[in-house]
């Protein structure tokens, strides 16, 4: 293999960066003042300590300082024309600009190193295909601040492509990591994206890269946090912590603060969650970074009204009102309304409420780039809605509530959230009981249960099919409601909806998660089964309208209906079909044995 001029640096320069990748920064420094003032050094040496140093103010999160140095760096070097040195001050400036997620400023830099990059001829040098690899790490973090999961996956993987061919352990580290923020975020492939951490933790832990370490323990953490393994997230999430204390790197403290604090939400620790985050706040606060201390605050907001203090979370949204971060940024500001439309829904006024359900729509319609935001904006519209079709038994507001919820589930179905969407088919399964459609609530109750058959929710499958068995057991009562004049309160209390958005706005970790297990597909076009929305990779049932089923899917509705669910065409024509009408005459002796009870029960009242 080529010597990298990695290994050409002078003895106490390569001591020295071993030193800051152990996280020794003061040993480092000591080291680099002694060699600097020994009169034996060279403008080159000095360029050298400059990249080092730039280093650590990155690994301490001292970020524009980083990059302040970093164009002195730059300038210096193209002075003296060692354009791997002015290449290498461009790329920390970089990383810098990603970590302040200055996203036009990155891609030029991108371009800027690229072009210098050209400049040096010299293709094959391991030195050469370093930076090539450095280039592709750069484009693929750029890609994930933009949210482009394919491309940020396609230059991910020519990066790993050369530091594989280098052997390059501490790079492989760096980029491993990077990969899990991208398959557990954008592509929702958990378990790919745990693999991706723990071999990249296992470079860093081979090369004892302490900062990425840390890193690798966030990332991990929150894997497990999207799994919902919400206290083994928490024990990485302060074991990543427990580093960056060591490391002294003040915004990376504030940010696991803020995440710990978040995670002990989803487990009900309102007050331990407020600390942590209160913790966040006031680092970030400190150092003056706006965008996050207003994230803190709206974190704080939104458990603070969990907690029931009202008031305290007033005062919290009037602080972040005044914040000039809140006009300028899109998603803070979404964020805001979010929580102030929140604030509005706990009151009892009719108006109050009135105004929040205008806030939720309004964020709706914005069609903001933010999952977490969309679920939960839906949820807390539904509820809403809810409330109004029970206090004017209103039939238009339940068609509004219809609209919203298949709005939602293209959200689920855009977003390949599997659990989700199975939360949003029992959802309109209960809805349609509302209407007395019963065709309707067993329809979607179906899809609801072989959706989660299909994707291993094992939990929600059995609640599911409990709740058809009971919706079976009370078809005769159900179909004789259409004759009685029963308010839409108290279809909603047989319907159960009050408990199902309760339990919808409580199961936060798994609702917001995009999870998709991955999987092999050998069609050169995806073929997604109408029912349980998988792709189909064996047996296939095609009807003549082109709806597509898998095997179980079309077994399963075989054994209950036998028809194509868009044009009521039968699925197996050896087979009758079984109409819910059909069900419903076979039901004649339970509906009168039930119409007796009833008049028995009216009788003995008498």
């Amino acid at each position: 293999m080529i010597k990298s001029s990695l290994e050409r640096k002078p003895d106490e320069l390569i001591q020295a960066g071993q030193l800051i990748v152990e996280g020794k920064f003061e040993e480092a420094h000591q080291l680099m003042e002694k060699f600097m003032e020994g009169g034996e050094s060279t403008l080159k040496d000095t360029l050298l300590c400059y990249l080092l140093k730039i280093d650590i103010l990155i690994q301490k999160g001292l970020f524009n300082d980083a990059i302040k140095l970093a164009n002195q760096t730059y300038k210096k070097s193209l002075e003296i024309q060692e354009n791997f040195l002015a290449f290498d001050a461009i790329n920390l400036e970089t990383i810098a600009l990603c970590w302040l997620y200055r996203s036009d400023d990155i891609i030029n830099k991108i371009k800027q190193g690229g072009d210098l990059l050209k400049v040096i001829n010299n293709d094959l040098s391991v030195d050469h295909k370093l930076r090539e690899s450095s280039i592709e790490y750069l484009k693929a973090w750029y890609y994930l601040i933009i949210l482009d999961g394919d491309k940020s996956e396609e230059h991910s993987k020519l990066c790993l492509s050369l530091r594989e061919e280098l052997g390059y352990k501490r790079g492989l580290a760096e980029v491993l990591i990077l990969c899990s923020y991208l398959y557990s975020q954008l592509k929702g492939d958990l378990d790919y994206a745990l693999k991706k951490v723990e071999l990249g933790l296992t470079f860093a832990n081979e090369t004892n890269w302490r900062y990425y370490v840390a890193l690798g323990l966030r990332a991990k953490g929150k894997i497990y946090m999207y799994k919902g393994d919400i206290n083994q997230s928490i024990l990485l999430q302060e074991q990543s912590l427990d580093i960056f204390k060591i490391l002294n790197n003040k915004p990376m403290m504030a940010l696991l603060f803020n995440d710990i604090g978040w995670s002990y939400s989803y487990v009900r620790d309102l007050n331990r969650s407020l600390e942590y985050l209160e913790l966040s706040l006031e680092i970030n606060r400190e150092l003056g970074l706006d965008r996050e201390a207003a994230n803190n605050i709206l974190n704080i907001i939104i458990t603070l009204i969990e907690n029931h203090d009202l008031e305290k979370a007033k005062q919290y949204l009037n602080d972040v009102e005044q914040m000039e971060i809140c006009s300028k940024n899109k998603f803070i500001n979404a964020w805001y309304r979010f929580c102030k439309a929140l604030l509005l829904k706990t009151s009892l006024r009719a108006p109050y409420r009135g105004e929040a359900e205008v806030i939720l729509k309004q964020i709706l319609d914005e069609e903001v780039d933010d999952f977490e935001l969309n679920v939960w904006t839906f949820f807390h519209l539904s509820e809403l809605l809810l409330i109004e079709v029970r206090q004017l038994n209103d039939l238009e507001v339940l068609e509004e509530l219809k609209s919203l919820i298949a709005q939602a589930l293209k959200t689920a179905e855009k977003s390949q959230s599997y659990y989700l969407l199975t939360e949003i088919f029992f959802l309109k399964g209960k809805l349609a009981l509302l209407t007395l459609d019963i065709k309707e609530a067993r329809k979607a109750l179906t899809q609801a249960n072989r959706i989660a058959e299909r994707w291993n929710y094992s939990q929600l499958a059995t609640k599911i099919s409990l709740e058809i068995d009971k919706l079976n057991s009370q078809l005769s009562m159900w179909d004789d409601l259409k004759e009685e004049e029963i308010s839409l309160s108290e279809r909603i209390k047989l319907a159960g909806m009050d408990e199902q958005i309760e339990h919808l706005l409580r199961n936060r970790v798994s609702l917001t998660t995009q999870v998709k297990e991955k999987q092999i597909t050998i069609h050169k076009e995806r073929k997604i089964c109408i029912v349980c929305k998988g792709d189909i990779l064996g047996y296939m049932y095609a009807c003549n309208c082109d709806a597509l089923y898998c095997e179980k899917c079309a077994r399963a509705l075989t054994e209950i209906e036998n028809l194509c669910w868009i044009c009521n065409n039968p699925i197996d024509i050896t087979k009758s079909i079984k109409p819910y009408e059909e069900e419903i005459r076979k039901e004649g002796l339970i509906k009168e044995n039930y119409k007796n009870r009833k008049n028995n029960d009216i009788n003995l009242k008498k």
